[in-house]
C-alpha cells in the first residue's frame, strides 16, 4: 500500500524514538512523504535518541540519506518559530531555507508564535511583515515556500491567518 499524502513526524513522539526510526516506520506503513521537525543547536532528547527532531547543525545530507534509504521524501520541514520575534526567526528561517534546499523539502511550516505582552496587536503586523520579508528574500532564491499553520492567537481565526499569509507578496510586488 502506498500513501501519497505525508505524515508529520509527531506520530513517533510517544514512542521515544529517533528521527531515523520515525522515517523507517512511516515507510513501513506506506507513506511516501514525511514532515521532519528541525531545531537549532543540540537538543538533549534528540541527541540521546528519544526524540524525532533533527538538528540543523548536523549535515543535511545525513537527513537526506535517511530519507533516501527508506524511499521517503520530505514534504516540508516543521520549523515553527515566532514570526513576532525577528531576532530569533530571521536567522532561524534563513538556516532552515538552506537546509530544506539540500534535503529537497519545498516548504517550511511555521506560525506566528506567542505574541509578547509588550507587543501590541497593531505593531505585531509590522514585525511579522519584516520577518517574512527578510525570510522570503532567501526563500525565493532557494525555491522554498513558507507556509503559515494555524497555531496561536492570530492564526486560529481565518481572518488572522489570511492577513499573515498576505502581508508580503512573493516576487517583491508589494
Amino acid at each position: 500500500m502506498s500513501i501519497e499524502a505525508g505524515v508529520n513526524m509527531e506520530f513517533i513522539r510517544c514512542e521515544d524514538k529517533p528521527f531515523a526510526a520515525g522515517v523507517e516506520r512511516a515507510a513501513q506503513i506506506g507513506y511516501k512523504y514525511v514532515e521532519p521537525m528541525v531545531h537549532n543547536g543540540r537538543e538533549l532528547l534528540s541527541e540521546a535518541g528519544y526524540f524525532h527532531s533533527f538538528s540543523m547543525d548536523d549535515d543535511p545530507l545525513e537527513m537526506k540519506d535517511i530519507l533516501d534509504r527508506c524511499g521517503v521524501k520530505a514534504s516540508g520541514l516543521s520549523v515553527h518559530c515566532p514570526l513576532m520575534r525577528p531576532e530569533i526567526s530571521v536567522p532561524y528561517l534563513q538556516k532552515a531555507i538552506r537546509f530544506a534546499a539540500v534535503v529537497g523539502a519545498p516548504v517550511l511550516n511555521t506560525d506566528e508564535g506567542i505574541r509578547p505582552e509588550w507587543l501590541s496587536l497593531d505593531d505585531a503586523w509590522g514585525v511579522m511583515k519584516y520577518t517574512l520579508t527578510a525570510a522570503l528574500r532567501w526563500a525565493e532564491r532557494y525555491g522554498i515556500y513558507i507556509a503559515i499553520e494555524p497555531h496561536q492567537s492570530i492564526t486560529c481565526k481565518t481572518e488572522g491567518l489570511l492577513r499573515i499569509a498576505t502581508l508580503v507578496n512573493r516576487r517583491g510586488s508589494k
